[in-house]
């Protein structure tokens, strides 16, 4: 199996050089798609080894998504990790994802931020809280983290990318879909939370 790492970003050159540069040293093919930055960070990522996607415009990380996984398709990649640009998602988590993904064939797997949840704004943990709830309900099982960004998707929910559904709604859309309507089942991998400030 193929696998490529996914890494939408806004505005994040003070992160991103760190973020790609780990991700790189997996010997991982990555894929970045800038959002529209008007800071340096596509002149950053431009600099690496890395496949680049910019929009002119913002259009939301949804887009961001749907761009680089049209163009996961087109290079022909069985599997795509996608991770956060801001350096709240670890490349050393990847290998780990990877390991669910075989042990676990057509599954999504999500990086579930149940460690040092103490690290994790109390309010976002609640709100957190009752989205897993609700997301497992719409999804006819328990998912742990549904609202964490480094999640492995295999081939056939990538080809769901065309959904109709746009910004931070695409991620729950997607794993609402690929449980509903093709059965796809998802098992989690537990990572840290990691927040700066």
């Amino acid at each position: 199996m193929s696998c490529c790492v996914l890494i939408p970003c806004l505005n994040e050159e003070k992160a991103i050089a760190r973020v790609v540069g780990e991700v790189v040293a997996l010997g991982l093919p990555v894929i970045v798609v800038d959002d529209g930055s008007d800071d340096a960070t596509a002149d950053i990522v431009a600099a690496m080894d890395v496949t680049l996607l910019r929009h002119d415009t913002r259009r939301g990380k949804g887009e961001a998504l749907r761009t680089g996984f049209r163009e996961a398709l087109r290079q022909g990649f069985d599997e795509v990790v996608t991770m956060d640009g801001d350096g709240q998602h670890s490349a050393a988590d990847v290998p780990r994802l990877l390991a669910a993904a075989h042990a676990f064939p057509g599954h999504i797997v999500i990086g579930a931020r149940l460690l040092d949840k103490d690290q994790q704004p109390p309010g976002r943990r609640r709100a957190n809280a009752i989205a897993d709830w609700g997301i497992s309900c719409a999804c006819a099982q328990p998912v742990a983290d549904t609202q964490s960004g480094q999640r492995l998707y295999p081939r056939e929910v990538v080809d769901l990318a065309e959904l109709d559904s746009g910004h931070f709604v695409f991620e729950t859309a997607l794993l609402i879909k690929a449980c509903r309507e093709l059965g796809v089942r998802v098992v989690s991998v537990p990572i840290a939370s990691r927040y700066q400030g």
